[in-house]
């Protein structure tokens, strides 16, 4: 769930799709609540679990799924594993570390985030909240990366797990 006035998902330059602001948000306010399409577990059958998840997901959600990006393309195809490395964001459940959601894997990235996205444990779902002020065009954005390593630590992570060079006010 979400408010559906708060933002909208818009091909961004150099990023391919973000999210936008459609109004002003205030700091603290909830933007985004979301059931996860695919809960992720590390371990040496997490591709299999993925794999019985996603076979498991109505048609529009696997549609959903599929039109994530992937930047671990195998000979220049998609591929269920690299559309979960790419998009999975780290949460602490009690049987799964992380989760792909459709909506808020949409966030890009940057060192200087204006959200902060948290795991709702008991309501099962990632939730994404305004940690400032948002103007209504600004690009809304999560960090990919703990916001406390060096330059060239985010720069090294950000490469090797996505593929992109940070161009944010902290990296540029």
């Amino acid at each position: 769930t979400r408010g559906e006035d708060a933002f909208a998902i818009r091909p961004i330059d150099g990023k391919g799709l973000g999210t936008i602001a459609m109004r002003d948000i205030k700091c603290g306010e909830l933007i985004l609540s979301e059931k996860p399409l695919i809960f992720f577990r590390e371990g040496p059958t997490w591709k299999d679990w993925a794999q019985e998840q996603f076979h498991a997901l109505p048609t529009a959600a696997k549609e959903a799924l599929w039109s994530l990006q992937d930047e671990r393309l195998f000979q220049g195809r998609k591929s269920l594993p690299g559309i979960v490395g790419t998009n999975c964001i780290g949460c602490s459940g009690d049987s799964f570390d992380g989760v792909v959601c459709g909506t808020i894997s949409r966030i890009n990235h940057s060192c200087v985030p204006n959200c902060e996205q948290t795991w709702d444990k008991a309501l099962s779902e990632e939730r994404i909240f305004a940690s400032i002020d948002i103007r209504a065009g600004d690009e809304l954005s999560i960090s990919y990366v703990p916001p406390f390593l060096s330059r060239a630590e985010r720069s090294q992570m950000l490469q090797g797990s996505y593929k992109f060079q940070c161009a944010c006010p902290a990296c540029s």
